[in-house]
């Protein structure tokens, strides 16, 4: 599995990211932590789209105030921000 997101931020195929992506459910916030690998670089009118294959990924429920990151991305330790595309 995989997701492509944009960003502004520049990134390179074949870096490893860390992501999260956040879900409303009946009972909470669930969030599900990926890491995964770079595939795919693109860029089209101002945006660098990213595409992102998952290789390990966890859901949680979310534990409020603790100061998640969910929505962000991460590659080889620098955080960005990310809209995930469906």
């Amino acid at each position: 599995s995989g997701v492509f997101f944009e960003t502004d931020e520049k990134m390179a195929e074949g870096n490893a990211i860390e992501f999260t992506v956040e879900f409303d459910s009946p009972t909470g916030k669930l969030v599900l932590r990926c890491s995964g690998q770079i595939v795919r670089v693109e860029i089209s009118g101002g945006k660098i789209g990213v595409g992102a294959k998952i290789l390990e990924s966890k859901l949680e429920l979310r534990n409020e105030g603790i100061g998640d990151q969910a929505g962000a991305a991460r590659q080889d330790g620098v955080t960005t921000g990310m809209a995930v595309s469906r």
